[in-house]
């Protein structure tokens, strides 16, 4: 293992790649999209109780609070909350380091417009109203030109090294011992 492990960064110095072009780099971005898109974008407001503050009567507070903000009533001032709590715009992958994968998962399924049921996370517990989801994207170039450039180079490195393996391994006969 170790041998081949010397060949293989042997290999990697020996054959220099040439810097992809936009045109490689675009072809790249084309057929490999999926890996650069961003998730969903939800547009919200949110309301925070804190566990912590109000203690084991905050989800019944919490009902009672989605209750009043349903009819239209002055809702009682939101818990501190390190993130936004008015009208904001959060991507997917924010919501999920934030609030947690199924918070998360019970507020993209929310249905627009309407203040939802308590949900529950780690921080505490949330109301929250989504005002609108838009579907993710894939990147620009520009936007992901770092990111596609350096797996471009990654698959082109991985190309080259099993061309040179094949290459040395034709030279010889493997066989394996039990």
């Amino acid at each position: 293992r170790r041998v081949v492990q010397k060949m293989r960064f042997l290999m990697e110095d020996m054959t220099p790649l040439q810097k992809p072009d936009d045109a490689q780099l675009a072809q790249w971005l084309g057929t490999h999209a999926e890996r650069y898109r961003t998730g969903r974008e939800v547009a919200m407001e949110h309301v925070f109780l804190s566990r912590a503050k109000r203690g084991d009567g905050v989800i019944e507070e919490a009902r009672t609070l989605a209750t009043q903000l349903r009819a239209g009533q002055a809702a009682a001032q939101s818990d501190p909350f390190p993130l936004p709590s008015g009208l904001s715009s959060w991507d997917e992958d924010r919501l999920r380091r934030e609030f947690g994968s199924r918070p998360t998962e019970q507020i993209l399924a929310l249905q627009p417009g309407v203040w939802s049921d308590p949900i529950q996370s780690g921080l505490g517990v949330h109301i929250v109203k989504v005002q609108s989801v838009s579907a993710g994207r894939t990147l620009t170039l520009n936007e992901a030109r770092l990111l596609v450039q350096r797996d471009l180079e990654a698959a082109q490195r991985e190309e080259v090294n099993r061309a040179s393996v094949q290459a040395l391994m034709s030279q010889y006969r493997v066989v394996e011992q039990p």
